[in-house]
């Protein structure tokens, strides 16, 4: 939330400049370059991600089962089906790196089924999905790959 709070100031500060300043070439190009390449990736994942999930919501059991709730429809997946996790992320989220772009706290994890479905779950259900998944069923094992963008395709 941090960073709306900081993409707020930024757009303040841009206009109060572009409003009283008289090259505004030079401020659209000092603040639009940063927007462009920080700023707007971080709109497109999560709107991407959020065009995924939404709808969709999931029921956890500890070593039971998962139930997908989307729409009018219930499905139910037993833990005996999972094949694997596959867990999405950029790389400084795997090594867990200070050195961060704006769309690293994103990423989302694949629950491979043994019939060859999968099931997502972004980060904008929890922040935590991934640990959680992991506590909940520890006996199923776990993949990291690790990508620049983590975009759900």
């Amino acid at each position: 939330m941090i960073w709306l709070a900081l993409l707020m100031y930024a757009f303040f500060v841009f206009f109060t400049v572009y409003l009283y300043t008289p090259e505004k070439p030079t401020i659209l190009l000092i603040f639009g370059i940063p927007f462009v390449f920080l700023i707007l990736p971080v709109f497109y994942i999560h709107y991407n991600y959020n065009a995924y999930s939404e709808g969709i919501s999931y029921q956890l059991k500890r070593n039971v089962s998962i139930t997908k709730f989307q729409n009018d429809s219930k499905n139910v997946y037993d833990v005996n089906d999972f094949e694997q996790f596959k867990l999405i992320a950029t790389k400084s989220k795997l090594l867990h790196l200070s050195n961060k772009m704006l769309f690293d706290d994103y990423y989302y994890v694949i629950l491979e089924l043994k019939n060859g479905e999968e099931l997502i779950f972004t980060c904008l259900y929890s922040s935590e999905i991934y640990n959680l998944l992991k506590s909940y069923f520890p006996n199923v094992p776990i993949k990291e790959g690790g990508f620049f963008y983590p975009n759900i395709s």
